[in-house]
């Protein structure tokens, strides 16, 4: 309903945010009611960002990461001007990219110190982010593992489980999270 394109013949009536380079994953915040995506920059980049109705999210005018020859992405090779003020900002930027894939807003009553956190595969980095967002602002990002492969995918159960699906050079596996037990190592 607030999709401000819907009611328009002058665009396609799917379009709901443009200027998305390459979307990986997208998450609705039922607690909050705001959609959110995470997406891969050219060289650096990678972004999470809230996803608002008619915005601008800049490409392949501007992004914090550079083009693979090096130079800034800023639109002047397409002959294009605009104000930056009009191209809506990542909430986290994730330069250097980790590649970014898909993630979820846990509320998992299993992980309860996650709760309200993104949590965020990557394929290059091969790592699981936990990233808090707090008033749509970046507070902090912290890895809570690496190395076991590329994090393609990343879902909660209905009874709170985490699970992950991962690539690996042998071949794809799910993974679920098992809480740690307070006091044990």
């Amino acid at each position: 309903q607030d999709n401000p394109y819907a009611e328009r013949d002058d665009v396609y009536r799917s379009i709901y945010s443009y200027g998305h380079r390459n979307p990986q994953g997208l998450e609705f915040d039922a607690v909050s009611g705001e959609l959110w995506g995470s997406e891969h920059g050219p060289r650096g980049g990678d972004e999470i960002n809230r996803l608002l109705p008619g915005e601008n999210y800049g490409w392949p005018l501007y992004s914090l990461g550079l083009r693979y020859d090096g130079t800034r992405v800023d639109g002047k090779d397409l002959g294009i001007s605009f104000k930056l003020s009009d191209i809506q900002q990542p909430v986290v930027d994730l330069t250097p990219s980790p590649a970014v894939s898909s993630f979820i807003i846990s509320d998992s009553e299993l992980f309860p110190n996650w709760r309200g956190d993104f949590l965020v595969g990557s394929l290059k980095a091969r790592r699981l982010f936990r990233v808090d967002i707090e008033n749509n602002r970046f507070i902090t990002k912290e890895t809570l593992f690496e190395g076991i492969g590329r994090v393609r995918d990343i879902e909660q159960g209905n009874n709170g489980e985490i699970y992950l699906l991962v690539e690996q050079g042998s071949g794809g596996k799910i993974l679920k999270l098992i809480p740690v037990e307070a006091g044990s190592n």
